[in-house]
């Protein structure tokens, strides 16, 4: 699927856009969010979020890049919503047929980079293009030191070079259920000396701070945010936040989800149908469009 990488075009016409404009059954609209990483341990930094990839119109995919092109046939499609991931590791990646939000980079141990947003590696402290940014980097030395934010869907996390804990890269926006909704917020950096690094905005976790051994904060469900790195001396990285995946499309068109699939559905004005796509028990879940 064609991605249109224009990194710095900003949202057009941002809150014109409650549905899918002149509505046609073969045009398939989609936001979909990875699992975010879970956070470093031990002034560890935070977990990076999950990729974000959306074809509505008018919104910034991860990265700041363009909206992509809607699915433009109807047919039986993979569904998974990524969990996030357990401290110290990637989250899991979300998937709607062929479009892939790649799970977040994973927070590291002791003061080093945060994981990227959409990073898909264990120790991956960059982003995926189109799907998130950079994670930042930790600073300070000794017990003094501090971890870098984690990557969000919009924005690079934070160092700050000293002892205290970078924040979190911020996450992206975008218009759902004619409200706005963030997702993708990298999580904090954690630290021992110094003040615990915010989580991004759209659901980072907060990291740790103190000599004892307080955790980093989890990242809240169904945002794909990153979680917080772990405090100085001992403290646990906090879990990601699971993925997950919206699709619109014309109100009446037949949508039928496998037995293990968790979603609630939405009408909204224009004509158009959304489905929220939360969990799913296995790795073959399917929705069919027809």
């Amino acid at each position: 699927m064609a991605v249109t990488s224009m990194r710095n075009s900003s949202i057009r016409d941002f809150q014109k856009f409650n549905n899918i404009g002149a509505p046609s059954r073969t045009n398939i609209f989609f936001a979909v969010v990875g699992g975010g990483a879970g956070g470093g341990d031990g002034h560890g930094s935070g977990g990076g979020a999950g990729g974000f990839r959306t074809s509505f119109i008018a919104q910034l995919s991860g990265d700041r890049c363009d909206t992509e092109n809607p699915i433009t046939s109807l047919g039986t499609f993979a569904l998974t919503i990524g969990a996030g991931g357990p401290r110290g590791t990637a989250g899991g990646s979300s998937t709607f047929g062929s479009v892939i939000s790649l799970g977040g980079g994973a927070g590291q141990n002791s003061a080093v980079i945060g994981g990227g947003a959409g990073g898909a590696g264990l120790t991956n402290p960059s982003g995926t293009s189109c799907q998130g940014r950079d994670g930042g980097t930790g600073g300070g030395t000794g017990v003094a030191r501090s971890g870098g934010g984690g990557g969000g869907s919009w924005n690079v996390g934070a160092g700050t070079g000293g002892n205290a804990g970078g924040a979190g890269g911020g996450g992206a926006t975008f218009v759902s259920d004619e409200l706005v909704v963030q997702v993708g917020g990298g999580g904090g950096g954690g630290t021992y000396t110094g003040s615990a690094g915010a989580g991004g905005v759209g659901g980072g976790g907060n990291g740790g701070a103190g000599s004892g051994a307080a955790s980093g904060a989890a990242g809240t469900v169904n945002t794909g945010g990153g979680g917080g790195g772990g405090a100085g001396n001992g403290g646990n990285g906090g879990v990601g936040g699971s993925g997950v995946v919206y699709i619109k499309v014309v109100t009446g068109t037949s949508v039928t989800f496998s037995g293990g699939v968790t979603q609630t559905s939405t009408a909204l004005s224009g004509n158009v149908t959304q489905y929220k796509v939360t969990a799913t028990s296995t790795g073959s879940e399917t929705v069919t469009i027809s």
